[in-house]
């Protein structure tokens, strides 16, 4: 027979006073290890974290780098100068606030033919190499904080997206826990159903043998016997229903737990009046979710907006000369330097600002939406909790009164047994009552234990 010990206690708030509560933690350490959902959220959070504490996903730095040669046809090699060649570096530093600044350097190389003489013309080939620098720094003209945030609205998103990744696995973790005590309480109810229909069997089988035994000295009617058949009957197919039931029940929590556990009906439930969790996690990613869509909605409006830029630039290139190589000392090179103010507009035709507000509105009634549903089905719950409380502390106290009724009535009958005037099977039968309205006591406790927790869980 597996033995298994229902859960004492909670993982991270409760109070330990229990035997049970280092099996519970290993029960719930099992769950984390074994459940998917719980398993994807870790994922998730940790990449949520890496994410976050790398700057460089903010503010990225690139690099690109570009060669050329050049290929000429049908052109006058006598009087132009062709560019043979060239290369170019830059760097591009993304900056908060929708800006960037790119520096950057460029070689070129050029030939071409020099001394010339009217009676000869050019009478030799040179060539010529030109190196420039270049430096740009681009802003959007609506940054976040001509919005009115003091928060770069991109960092606040990774910080979000942690605190969401927190929340899911706060849920994840929730909900398995949850799903876990569920199951036990279905299998201590599952267990007294069992033990008790096998001691009704026992009972219907000696009932039955004596109507034979009476039938045999025609003490009995056959159709008693019958009866008594199609009882015990019903009885074997109520304890079949109730094994594959357990069998259900042992299967639903491997698959939270592993193959590896252990559970008995005969356990002390946990204290049902601490949180698993202090604050609701489905309501606080809602929210976070919230706070992600006004971030974005005040990235959106600084990316579609126009760009202004400033840039300069220093040219430093040489006269046609017998080898290549660039002196910054030769007098005779040409040096040029240039500054360009320039704006872009991302769209001529307009309407992102509308489309972005209204996407972003949009977005923000619906979780509002849910929010209040939220709220609206969790103050429900608790009115429903509150109600079932009563109803079950009312039904339990029927239900003992009838208990204690039953086990007077268990021990008249006993005694009356003893001094002959009860058979043996007047006593079994009294026995069988009894244990059922203990067990409905019991059952209808564990019922409103469960209420109880669940309605704890509920967020103020």
């Amino acid at each position: 027979m597996i033995k298994i010990r229902l859960f004492a206690i909670t993982l991270f708030l409760y109070v330990i006073h229990s035997a049970f509560a280092s099996e519970l933690e290993n029960l719930w350490q099992k769950c984390e290890k074994n459940s998917e959902s719980i398993f994807s959220a870790t994922q998730n959070l940790d990449y949520y974290q890496t994410v976050k504490n790398n700057s460089r996903v903010l503010y990225p730095l690139s690099l690109d780098i570009s060669a050329s040669p050049d290929f000429y046809q049908n052109y006058d090699q006598y009087s132009d100068e062709i560019e043979l060649g060239n290369a170019s570096v830059t760097l591009t530093q993304t900056l908060p606030g929708g800006a960037k600044l790119a520096a950057g350097t460029s070689y070129s190389v050029y030939s071409g033919y020099r001394n010339w003489s009217s009676s000869k013309g050019y009478t030799d080939k040179g060539y010529s190499d030109a190196f420039s620098a270049h430096i740009q720094y681009s802003q959007s003209l609506n940054p976040y904080w001509l919005q009115g945030s003091f928060e770069n609205p991109a960092k606040a998103k990774l910080s979000l997206a942690v605190n969401s990744g927190e929340y899911n696995l706060m849920q994840a973790k929730k909900n398995a826990y949850t799903k876990i005590l569920s199951l036990c309480v279905q299998f201590r109810r599952n267990a007294r159903n069992i033990f008790l229909t096998e001691k009704q069997r026992e009972v219907l089988k000696i009932n039955l043998d004596s109507l034979k035994e009476m039938h045999s000295s025609n003490s009995a009617f056959l159709s008693d016997i019958w009866q008594a058949e199609r009882t015990l009957g019903e009885a074997e197919s109520s304890l079949n229903s109730y094994n594959l039931e357990k069998e259900e029940i042992i299967k639903a929590l491997s698959e939270l737990c592993g193959s590896d556990f252990e559970i008995s009906e005969d356990a002390i439930l946990p204290d049902n009046q601490v949180q698993l969790f202090s604050n609701d996690p489905f309501l606080n990613n809602l929210q976070v979710q919230l706070q992600s869509l006004e971030s974005q909605f005040l990235l959106d409006k600084q990316n579609s907006a126009p760009v202004i830029s400033i840039s300069g630039q220093v040219r430093d290139k040489s006269k046609l000369k017998n080898d290549i190589g660039l002196n910054f000392n030769d007098d005779t090179n040409y040096l040029h330097w240039s500054a360009t103010i320039s704006g872009r507009i991302n769209n001529l035709y307009g309407g992102d600002a509308k489309l972005y507000r209204k996407k972003f509105e949009t977005e923000r009634a619906k979780l509002e939406k849910q929010i209040e549903e939220y709220i609206k089905k969790n103050s429900a719950e608790k009115e429903y909790y509150e109600k079932t409380i009563l109803s079950y502390e009312e039904n339990i106290s029927t239900a003992t009164t009838n208990l204690i009724n039953e086990k007077e009535n268990f021990d008249g009958i006993k005694q009356l047994y003893e001094i002959g005037q009860k058979r043996q099977i007047d006593v079994l039968y009294a026995e069988i009552n009894y244990l059922k309205q203990r067990y409905t006591v019991e059952n209808l406790k564990d019922a409103l234990w469960q209420v109880k927790w669940s309605r704890v869980q509920l967020s103020d």
